[in-house]
């Protein structure tokens, strides 16, 4: 199995940036394990970046993020020491609008339609609340139903960090270039 493992600096003071500043910033990194002539990779570079712009709510702790990657399965770790979600992971997905010190609502679940699209699925937990739920497509219903494609179920795992963890497994066949049934990066725009 090839991994890298990137880390995100904390803020300490700093503007923030987008996540298509993170975005150019980290392809490089992910194109070594994932390289560009094989895979969907600024597909998994946008979703990495998204995770990574969330420094901005991480009380200037640093996310750390570690990709794996083998012939079946993508697996992205991130975790950092912030203070996790200010409220029920489920409800933040739910919510209309999004701003920095409203609601994590917006950018959340358009992280996890992205994974949905890639025939994924993403464990979302903040230790602090022991508060977690695992996203997923779904056709049967089960657990609470957001939309008409995706189901979250609560979970939680003991883990060693404090803050949140994000937990994200993508099928290789959805992101390699002669096995994906779409063009994913033709919906990047950046």
């Amino acid at each position: 199995m090839d991994s890298i493992t990137i880390q995100i600096p904390a803020l300490n003071g700093s503007s923030p940036k987008k996540f298509m500043e993170h975005g150019k910033e980290l392809l490089p990194s992910i194109e070594k394990i994932l390289p560009i002539s094989k895979y969907h990779t600024k597909t998994a570079t946008t979703i990495i970046a998204m995770i990574a712009e969330n420094n901005k709510h991480t009380s200037n702790s640093p996310i750390n993020i570690k990709i794996n990657a083998n012939e079946l399965r993508i697996l992205i770790t991130a975790t950092d020491e912030g203070p996790g979600f200010k409220h029920d992971i489920l409800k933040s997905t739910q919510e209309k609008f999004s701003t920095e010190t409203g609601s994590l609502g917006k950018g959340l679940i358009s992280l996890i339609r992205m994974i949905i699209s890639c025939r994924g699925e993403i464990l979302i937990q903040n230790n602090k609340t022991n508060n977690g739920y695992c996203f997923k497509e779904s056709s049967v219903l089960t657990g609470v139903q957001l939309d008409s494609r995706i189901s979250a179920i609560k979970t939680f795992a003991n883990t060693n960090t404090n803050g949140t963890l994000i937990k994200i497994m993508i099928p290789t066949q959805s992101l390699r270039k002669d096995t994906s049934s779409i063009n994913l990066d033709s919906y990047v725009q950046w």
